[in-house]
């Protein structure tokens, strides 16, 4: 119950800053100046717990993002974006012997999936050119979440079999955001949209990891 909290109030601040740029838009900004885009994005996740062994929680995932932006000034707007992604899969297969009986394979398999909310901050580096370049930077609320299914051990009587009970493990972080955006308008009103959005953060003590998501897909302004 706890967890579901979190991730409400997340999104809702996350929400209210977005609201936030609307109210304090100068008067003077036209109704085209609200954009939303979308599209599709690669998120590469890497982890680090300290150790040598196997990476089980690495992964590259398509997913997806959809983004609003509010123009605040010429060269500044603000920005709320959510981008979600599939579960990256890893398995680790040790094969063991007892008593010198014919190896059996133990295998243990790990998913993680994360999923974020961003406020960012964007400046136009090239406001009046054809092709438009921004950068931009903020905060993302990261609902992460990690699911370990350890092996069945197998006794000598089948029956007597213990099924496997996975185990999950959800974090909810604050994380900072960085990335950048290229515009190419088709026409007034629409333009393809190529963008990199990347965080780094802490799920556990010992586990810290990055998210690189390379993006393309389209913006419509309003």
């Amino acid at each position: 119950m706890r967890t579901r909290v979190q991730i409400c109030l997340g999104r809702v601040l996350l929400a209210a800053l977005a609201l936030a740029a609307c109210v304090v838009a100068p008067r003077g900004v036209s109704a085209q100046t609200i954009s939303a885009s979308g599209g599709v994005m690669v998120d590469v996740r890497r982890y680090d717990s300290g150790g040598s062994g196997p990476k089980v929680y690495d992964g590259q995932l398509v997913g997806g993002f959809f983004g609003v932006d509010v123009q605040v000034t010429k060269r500044v707007s603000a920005a709320f974006e959510t981008s979600f992604s599939g579960d990256a899969t890893t398995t680790i297969t040790n094969p063991i012997s007892i008593a010198g009986a014919t190896p059996v394979d133990f295998t243990t398999t790990y998913h993680t999936r994360m999923q974020t909310y961003s406020g960012l901050l964007a400046v136009q580096l090239t406001p009046s050119a054809r092709v438009h370049v921004s950068i931009r930077g903020g905060v993302s609320y990261l609902h992460h979440r990690r699911e370990i299914i350890p092996p069945t051990l197998l006794p000598a009587d089948p029956r007597a079999t213990t099924p496997t009970q996975p185990v999950e493990i959800i974090d909810n972080v604050w994380a900072p955001a960085v990335g950048g955006d290229v515009d190419v308008p088709l026409s007034s009103r629409l333009a393809i949209v190529g963008a990199v959005r990347a965080n780094w953060f802490k799920v556990a003590p010992e586990l810290r990891a990055y998210s690189v998501r390379p993006m393309i897909g389209a913006r419509v302004l309003f």
